[in-house]
């Protein structure tokens, strides 16, 4: 069977490409494709620890403009994930230092249980 029907297409307005369109800046409400997406925008998740509902998409030319002329709420709105890609961050530099301090520790109470094995095993017990 085959029926004409109408369809709403997005179309990206960076390369005008139909293909993928799913980002929209939150601040000027331009559309993305993946590739434009990936090249003109950054995503900020809505959470320390998780993404979800309310992640944002910013292209770089609004979030350039958080300078300056861009509106008040879009600025604090951008400083806030800012804060949590900064948190981000943070946690996983913690986390790699942490490790290291982990192996360390771990290596050190390892020698020390083999030392004491030894010293048990030449004093007979």
């Amino acid at each position: 069977m085959e029926k004409e029907v109408p369809k709403k297409v997005k179309f990206c307005d960076k390369c005008v490409s139909d293909d993928s369109v799913f980002d929209r800046c939150v601040c000027c409400g331009r559309d993305f494709c993946y590739k434009c997406h990936e090249k003109e925008g950054t995503d900020y998740p809505a959470g320390v620890h998780h993404s979800g509902t309310g992640d944002c998409f910013f292209c770089l030319e609004c979030e350039a403009a958080a300078g300056g002329p861009l509106a008040g709420p879009y600025r604090e709105l951008l400083a806030a994930y800012k804060v949590m890609v900064a948190l981000r961050k943070e946690r996983k530099d913690y986390y790699a230092d942490w490790e290291k301090r982990v192996a360390v520790a771990e290596k050190h109470a390892k020698y020390l249980f083999n030392l004491t094995k030894v010293k048990n095993t030449l004093s007979g017990q």
